[in-house]
């Protein structure tokens, strides 16, 4: 039998999760435009590819995740690969943060960090009532 101290630290698991989700979601209804807006722009530069952010961009909420970390990367200004050809340069990251504040993308990843940390307490739980009941 489960004790009410384990339903009550699954229910808080599963109020974060669901938390978490509605913020991820919200924080993709608000801030998806202007993310768009800005791999448009380096497009335009020549500074990325359309392929390398279009495919994600058409997922909708699955793949603003990645679009986010790939901005995340180029707004650290350090040169980095992308794919087996293409290279991000500091030059992106200078004419993103000349037009865009993406200040918001700390506060998506403590987002993530919730999710993922709800996530494995979640798992934690989960095996350590399968364990304790193999036991008993």
């Amino acid at each position: 039998m489960i004790s009410i101290i384990t339903l009550v630290f699954i229910g808080i698991i599963f109020l974060c999760m669901i938390y978490s989700i509605v913020v991820y979601y919200l924080s993709y209804r608000k801030h998806t435009a202007e993310l768009a807006s800005a791999f448009k722009m380096l497009n335009e530069h020549s500074l990325i590819h359309s392929d390398n952010y279009l495919f994600y961009e058409q997922l909708g909420a699955p793949g603003f995740g990645y679009r986010v970390s790939i901005m995340a990367l180029i707004l650290k200004g350090k040169r980095f690969q992308l794919d087996k050809e293409r290279w991000i340069e500091p030059e992106a990251a200078e004419l993103i943060k000349k037009h865009y504040d993406f200040s918001w993308i700390r506060g998506f990843y403590r987002n993530i960090m919730l999710m993922g940390l709800g996530l494995g307490c979640g798992l934690i739980v989960v095996l350590a009532d399968m364990v304790g009941q193999k036991l008993s």
